[in-house]
């Protein structure tokens, strides 16, 4: 009877341990993807911000030039 309770207990403690691991598992790919998700986010926002600087450089050297045209 105790060597049955023992290797009950030794199999529901295994089964835990899998369930705990897998859970850790679950959770460190969630953090990959979360961080994968804020690098992605912030790319595309670098990429959005650096076009929206250069139509303004070009705004600028634009009217620049229509300003100059338009003293000559």
């Amino acid at each position: 009877m105790l060597i049955g309770g023992a290797v009950g207990g030794l199999a529901g403690n295994m089964t835990v341990d899998r369930q705990n691991q897998e859970r850790q598992m679950q959770m460190q790919e969630q953090s990959r993807d979360r961080s994968m998700q804020r690098q992605l986010d912030f790319e595309r926002q670098r990429a959005l911000q650096q076009a929206d600087v250069e139509r303004q450089i070009e705004e600028e050297r634009l009217f620049n030039e229509w300003r100059r045209s338009q003293g000559a």
